[in-house]
Protein backbone atom coordinates (compact mmCIF):
# COMPACT_ATOMS: atom_id res chain seq x y z
CA UNK A 1 0.00 0.00 0.00
CA UNK A 2 1.13 3.51 -0.74
CA UNK A 3 1.14 6.10 2.07
CA UNK A 4 -1.86 7.75 0.41
CA UNK A 5 -3.80 4.48 0.39
CA UNK A 6 -2.91 3.89 4.03
CA UNK A 7 -4.04 7.39 5.02
CA UNK A 8 -7.35 7.30 3.09
CA UNK A 9 -9.50 5.56 5.75
CA UNK A 10 -8.05 7.82 8.44
CA UNK A 11 -8.98 10.90 6.43
CA UNK A 12 -12.58 9.65 6.18
CA UNK A 13 -12.71 9.11 9.95
CA UNK A 14 -11.07 12.49 10.56
CA UNK A 15 -13.70 14.30 8.48
CA UNK A 16 -16.43 12.64 10.55
CA UNK A 17 -14.69 13.68 13.78
CA UNK A 18 -14.38 17.26 12.52
CA UNK A 19 -18.06 17.24 11.57
CA UNK A 20 -19.01 15.99 15.05
CA UNK A 21 -16.90 18.71 16.70
CA UNK A 22 -18.94 21.38 14.94
CA UNK A 23 -17.50 24.82 15.57
CA UNK A 24 -14.64 23.41 17.70
CA UNK A 25 -12.43 22.63 14.71
CA UNK A 26 -9.20 24.40 15.62
CA UNK A 27 -6.17 22.13 15.71
CA UNK A 28 -6.02 22.63 19.48
CA UNK A 29 -9.65 21.53 19.90
CA UNK A 30 -9.15 18.53 17.64
CA UNK A 31 -5.98 17.45 19.46
CA UNK A 32 -7.68 17.96 22.84
CA UNK A 33 -10.45 15.65 21.65
CA UNK A 34 -7.97 13.07 20.38
CA UNK A 35 -5.93 13.09 23.60
CA UNK A 36 -9.07 12.50 25.66
CA UNK A 37 -9.96 9.64 23.31
CA UNK A 38 -6.43 8.25 23.60
CA UNK A 39 -6.64 8.18 27.40
CA UNK A 40 -10.04 6.48 27.20
CA UNK A 41 -8.70 3.86 24.80
CA UNK A 42 -5.66 3.12 26.97
CA UNK A 43 -8.06 2.63 29.87
CA UNK A 44 -10.05 0.18 27.76
CA UNK A 45 -6.84 -1.76 27.01
CA UNK A 46 -6.14 -2.04 30.73
CA UNK A 47 -9.71 -3.13 31.43
CA UNK A 48 -9.63 -5.74 28.64
CA UNK A 49 -6.25 -7.03 29.88
CA UNK A 50 -7.55 -7.41 33.43
CA UNK A 51 -10.56 -9.33 32.13
CA UNK A 52 -8.49 -11.54 29.82
CA UNK A 53 -6.07 -12.44 32.62
CA UNK A 54 -8.75 -13.21 35.20
CA UNK A 55 -8.13 -10.11 37.31
CA UNK A 56 -11.65 -8.71 36.98
CA UNK A 57 -15.11 -9.98 37.87
CA UNK A 58 -15.98 -10.45 34.19
CA UNK A 59 -13.91 -12.61 31.82
CA UNK A 60 -13.11 -11.55 28.28
CA UNK A 61 -10.83 -13.09 25.68
CA UNK A 62 -7.41 -11.92 24.53
CA UNK A 63 -8.84 -10.87 21.17
CA UNK A 64 -10.56 -7.98 22.91
CA UNK A 65 -7.19 -6.78 24.24
CA UNK A 66 -5.89 -6.71 20.66
CA UNK A 67 -8.98 -4.83 19.45
CA UNK A 68 -8.46 -2.18 22.12
CA UNK A 69 -4.75 -1.89 21.28
CA UNK A 70 -5.76 -1.31 17.65
CA UNK A 71 -8.03 1.52 18.84
CA UNK A 72 -5.07 3.14 20.60
CA UNK A 73 -3.01 3.01 17.40
CA UNK A 74 -5.88 4.41 15.32
CA UNK A 75 -6.43 7.35 17.68
CA UNK A 76 -2.68 8.08 17.75
CA UNK A 77 -2.49 7.97 13.95
CA UNK A 78 -5.44 10.32 13.66
CA UNK A 79 -3.67 12.71 16.01
CA UNK A 80 -0.55 12.67 13.82
CA UNK A 81 -2.79 13.41 10.82
CA UNK A 82 -4.43 16.37 12.58
CA UNK A 83 -1.00 17.74 13.49
CA UNK A 84 0.23 17.27 9.93
CA UNK A 85 3.18 15.27 11.21
CA UNK A 86 4.92 12.28 9.62
CA UNK A 87 4.08 9.42 11.96
CA UNK A 88 6.68 7.04 10.49
CA UNK A 89 9.51 9.56 10.85
CA UNK A 90 8.67 10.14 14.51
CA UNK A 91 8.39 6.42 15.21
CA UNK A 92 11.72 5.66 13.51
CA UNK A 93 13.41 8.46 15.44
CA UNK A 94 11.99 7.17 18.71
CA UNK A 95 13.00 3.57 17.92
CA UNK A 96 16.58 4.72 17.25
CA UNK A 97 16.65 6.59 20.57
CA UNK A 98 15.34 3.54 22.43
CA UNK A 99 17.93 1.31 20.75
CA UNK A 100 20.74 3.68 21.71
CA UNK A 101 19.75 3.56 25.37
CA UNK A 102 19.60 -0.23 25.35
CA UNK A 103 15.88 -0.83 24.87
CA UNK A 104 14.70 1.31 27.75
Amino acid sequence: MTPEETAAPYKVILSKIQEALGDRTSIEDQVDNQLICLVEEVGEVAKAWRRATGRARIYDDFEHVCEELADVIIVARLTFLILGENEDAHIQEKLRAIAVRGGR
